[in-house]
């Protein structure tokens, strides 16, 4: 027994012959299509991405950058420059500071009083 295509009343089976012919197979490679969201840079220099902390360079002029989400790695950019790569860090409240991203300081931070 054949089965009936609901709208268009055409046997299935032969409708997939058809179609297989034009097919092209994929590549076979990694699919990393990178999700792309903006952060702000807060006071510590310090962008939040699903709960964790990641460090961005002192250079970094403008307050808000843009991120992309590769499966391993985060891609931080300004002005579509890439400016720092991190790993992805697993869970929450965590926090990856990049040595480089601070320079020397002159003398350290003191609480207000």
């Amino acid at each position: 027994m054949h089965q009936k295509h609901a709208t268009t009343h055409r046997i299935v089976s032969a409708v997939y012959i058809e179609e297989q012919a034009h097919l092209i197979p994929l590549p076979a490679v990694p699919y990393s299509a990178p999700l792309a969201i903006e952060r702000r840079v807060n006071h510590d220099g310090m962008i939040s991405v699903v709960g964790n902390l990641y460090s961005v360079p002192d250079a970094a002029r403008k307050r808000a950058l843009e991120i992309h989400i590769h499966a391993g790695q985060l891609h931080i950019l300004e002005n579509g420059a890439l400016i720092a790569v991190h790993p992805v860090l697993e869970g929450k409240n965590q926090c990856r500071l990049d040595p480089s991203h601070r320079g020397a300081r002159t003398r350290p931070r003191t609480a207000a009083r």
